[in-house]
């Protein structure tokens, strides 16, 4: 009995022990500095954050208020999931974002996880980063976004959705990247995209009815690529397009009816091609084309009929080719319009 009274009297010892220990425990890890990624920070204020690899400096870096955020990326970088991206949470009041990669930095993604976190955001420029790829939905749900600058990323891949469903966006800059090929379904539901550069990048094919959905498109700027062949279905959908640039690239040929689509064209650019031909049906139903510039390629004549359907062309510059006669009867649908004093015909 007296041993039985013994034990029983040890086991409640040990048991208050540990439930003392416990509760020591408990408030020692409560005074404990909690690891990064169970911390919420201002991402305006990391001057304290030595383990990061991020900056961002603010117009107003109270927590809440600011509106303008130009952040830094050096040292190796931060990772797809660093804990960095959700605090932007603290910010979700920013309208506008710049992200910039130092030279010995790197950035292999779109910061999505950061973006989410930012409903309010209306411009988004990254420069300078390696995204070879862009995402499905990469900036999804950024329903007041307007302006979108990727210039200078190293982008090789649009996937599929990957500008997509952004009610407002009006801008789209993609220029000095590597982009080779351009894929239906890239750019679906953007009812207020007015401008898309892909300009100096390495585009060689873009897929019939790449553009169908950008019916609002005004200008496109695709100078500076490899291609060698455009169609009528390269295109399509481009019913409200008012400016092409197809300038440095490797154009041969212009096909009868290959800018049908655009109805509402007044300036197309096609300098610096190899272009030798023009079909007589090259530049039909453009009854709003204005400016045409075909200066250094290597056309030997222009073919009778070819502006039968720009009667509203004044401005047409044919310098530097290789022309060794011009009819007369090419230019008599736009004879008048030259004796505007604001009309230039440029012929050497």
């Amino acid at each position: 009995m007296k041993e039985e009274v013994i034990l029983v009297t040890v086991v409640l010892l040990l048991g208050l022990s540990q439930a003392r220990y416990d509760e020591r425990k408990r408030r020692l890890d409560h005074l404990q500095p909690t690891s990064a990624s169970d911390r919420t920070m201002n991402v305006c204020d990391l001057q304290q954050e030595h383990e990061l690899n991020m900056f961002c400096m603010c117009d107003r870096p109270e927590p809440g208020n600011a509106s303008d955020a130009n952040c830094w990326l050096f040292n190796s970088g931060e990772r797809e999931d660093s804990p960095v991206w959700a605090w932007f949470r603290s910010q979700r009041h920013l309208t506008k974002i710049t992200v910039n990669i130092r030279a010995v930095s790197q950035l292999r993604y779109v910061p999505t996880k950061a973006f989410k976190q930012l409903p309010k955001l209306k411009t988004i420029e990254i420069v300078y980063a390696n995204i070879e790829t862009v995402e499905p939905f990469a900036f999804a749900n950024l329903t007041l976004l307007q302006d979108l600058a990727l210039t200078r990323n190293k982008i090789m891949n649009l996937k599929k959705f990957s500008i997509s469903f952004l009610p407002d966006l009006k801008v789209i800059t993609l220029g000095e990247n590597r982009i080779s090929e351009l894929n239906r379904e890239v750019f679906v539901s953007l009812p207020s995209l007015r401008k898309l550069y892909i300009d100096r990048n390495n585009l060689s094919l873009i897929h019939e009815g790449a553009f169908a959905s950008l019916y609002n498109l005004e200008e496109l700027e695709l100078h500076g690529n490899e291609l060698t062949v455009v169609t009528r279905e390269t295109f399509r959908g481009l019913t409200r397009l008012r400016r092409l640039d197809l300038s440095v690239n490797s154009l041969t040929y212009i096909a009868e009816g290959t800018f049908k689509e655009m109805p509402a064209l007044e300036e197309l650019l096609l300098e610096r091609n190899k272009i030798e031909a023009l079909d007589p049906g090259a530049l039909i139903d453009l009854d709003f084309l204005g400016k045409v510039y075909l200066t250094q390629n290597s056309l030997r004549t222009l073919p009778p009929g070819l502006f039968e359907d720009t009667t509203s062309l004044r401005f047409l510059n044919v310098r530097d080719n290789i022309l060794h006669t011009l009819n007369h009867q090419v230019f008599s649908p736009i004879t008048l319009n030259l004796y505007n004093q604001s009309a230039y015909l440029l012929v050497d």
